[in-house]
């Protein structure tokens, strides 16, 4: 019975632990791709939030009669777009809008102009992206 007493193969012991082992590292694997799958999808609608915000900021950097716009609630206030905020406070709640944006007046010596903040809401508005910027008054 020579040839069953010499040590050639593996034993149920050494299969049992490399099959631990590629176990670990296949779940180690699996879990750190869907990770990246779902960054990369958060990616996605984060810029796509960053898109929409930056467009509603140069629909209102390119607005004619920006002054008359800024100043008059009537136009700020329209209801097909239904987007602003008086209160620089009250921006950042989300109530269903995709987007809002807020104006507020600057002046610095010489200088004047607005402060505009637009922010933009993903994921059902639990994120979101805050967008500012000065628009030099007409």
């Amino acid at each position: 019975m020579k040839g069953l007493s010499q040590d050639k193969g593996f034993t149920l012991v050494e299969l049992l632990v490399a099959l631990a082992i590629l176990a670990i590292l296949i779940v180690a694997f699996t879990t750190f791709f869907g990770w990246n799958i779902t960054s990369i999808l958060e990616t996605g609608k984060r810029s796509e939030a960053i898109a929409n915000a930056e467009k509603k900021l140069e629909e209102l950097y390119y607005k004619e009669d920006r002054e008359l716009y800024f100043t008059n609630k009537t136009y700020l206030n329209d209801p097909t777009e239904g987007e602003y905020v008086e209160d620089p406070d009250n921006i950042n709640s989300y109530d269903g809008r995709n987007r809002k944006f807020c104006v507020e007046p600057y002046v610095s010596g010489v200088v004047k102009g607005y402060t505009v903040t637009v922010v933009a809401f993903y994921q059902n508005g639990q994120r979101h992206v805050t967008i500012s910027s000065f628009i030099e008054a007409d």
